[in-house]
């Protein structure tokens, strides 16, 4: 039997204000036509499927247009809540669910996970899928004294529900479905913390082994925890820094014994470019102008006039540059005759924002008079409006 293991698809993420779901749909499309490509049986979702509790129409139209299309294949899921999702609500569509042949893992309070036993096409393997799940759930932990005392205790209770369900596993291959940080695993910053400011790693090393393969998800950088087990990742970048690390899914076949013959990884391509830009307005215009589809972070280190904002704006949406975030690192401007300390205790607001433009050259009437405005408005405590 051929398995995909995805995870993190984040339905509804945003860089900046800019969503994200035209890319996202791309890269299910993508994972589709390559699910009926290589006869893959059975997709693993390792949980995160939406970046929002309560996400829109469009995304959760975007991932149940992804099942449905699945189920038409001939392509089976089994799918885990991960900490962004809305457990009730990604297990609510039951009928849904059942008539696409689809297997959902939602956190429940017992802990008690019984295995997925899927049989296709007269091979049998059993699913132990775990969801997120809360540290509060996990007895012995409000008790610890430390952080380390947390971790070991939330270890050996998530180890001992792998454990109970593993046990009762009807087949002989068996697969691990789980959201949760690991040890050893590296993390890209982008992931929202899940448990105590992330210090509750678990040991994957006394379980691992027992399973063919363990699917993880939470962590939105690829990487290999065990010889078995992997996180696949993100299936986009979600940031502009995790563009720097190819995006992956990993295809096992039940049927080889080796590790290394069972296992393969496919990149999933980018529909997007993703860049930070640093420099001054030429350099940075110059960028923007050579960009297609792009998602780019900015810090500039000159001051801008309004003129080149607009044209640095106008450049952007002509090839569909989305600026996600502007800022500016101006060193050089303490080095200049700007006004000496004391007499900035004597300045208003006004007055100091027009001597920092005129230091860094590039002072504008109509700017310094917007402030002005905006300002006053703030001290009367008046509503400010565009």
């Amino acid at each position: 039997m051929r398995i995909l293991h995805i995870s993190d698809i984040h339905v509804g993420a945003k860089l900046g204000r800019y969503s994200q779901n035209g890319d996202i749909k791309k890269c299910l499309d993508h994972v589709r036509d390559f699910c009926v490509e290589r006869k893959v049986a059975l997709v693993a979702i390792a949980g995160d499927i939406f970046d929002s509790y309560n996400p829109s129409g469009e995304s959760e139209d975007i991932y149940y247009n992804f099942l449905e299309q699945l189920s038409a294949s001939g392509v089976r899921a089994a799918i885990i809540a991960g900490n962004h999702d809305n457990h009730e609500r990604l297990n609510a569509p039951a009928a849904f669910l059942k008539r696409h042949d689809i297997s959902v893992t939602v956190n429940n309070p017992r802990n008690n996970y019984a295995p997925l036993e899927i049989n296709i096409d007269g091979e049998k393997i059993s699913v132990v899928a775990l969801p997120y799940i809360y540290d509060a759930q996990v007895s012995g932990i409000a008790e610890a004294e430390n952080e380390i005392e947390a971790s070991q205790a939330y270890s050996k209770a998530y180890n001992s529900i792998i454990a109970s369900a593993a046990a009762s596993a009807e087949a002989d291959i068996k697969i691990l479905i789980a959201h949760a940080f690991f040890r050893g695993a590296i993390a890209s910053g982008s992931e929202r913390n899940i448990q105590r400011g992330g210090s509750l790693a678990i040991d994957a090393s006394s379980f691992a082994a027992g399973f063919s393969y363990c699917a993880f998800g939470h962590l939105h950088r690829h990487q290999r925890i065990a010889e078995n087990a992997f996180y696949s990742g993100s299936i986009i970048p979600i940031s502009i820094d995790e563009a720097a690390y190819k995006k992956k899914m990993i295809l096992i076949d039940t049927t080889q014994s080796l590790a290394d013959k069972r296992i393969e990884i496919f990149d999933i391509p980018s529909f997007s470019v993703y860049k930070n830009l640093c420099g001054g307005f030429d350099e940075i215009y110059s960028n923007i102008s050579g960009l297609k589809n792009a998602y780019v972070s900015i810090v500039f280190n000159e001051a801008l006039t309004l003129d080149r904002q607009d044209a640095l704006l106008k450049a952007a949406r002509a090839g569909d540059v989305k600026i996600v975030s502007q800022g500016f690192d101006i060193r050089r401007i303490g080095e200049t005759g700007f006004a000496a300390p004391d007499k900035f205790l004597s300045y208003g607001e006004s007055a100091l924002f027009e001597e920092y433009l005129k230091a860094a050259g590039c002072f504008d009437q109509r700017l310094a008079e917007k402030f002005r405005l905006i300002a006053d408005s703030v001290k009367a405590g008046d509503a400010v409006c565009d």
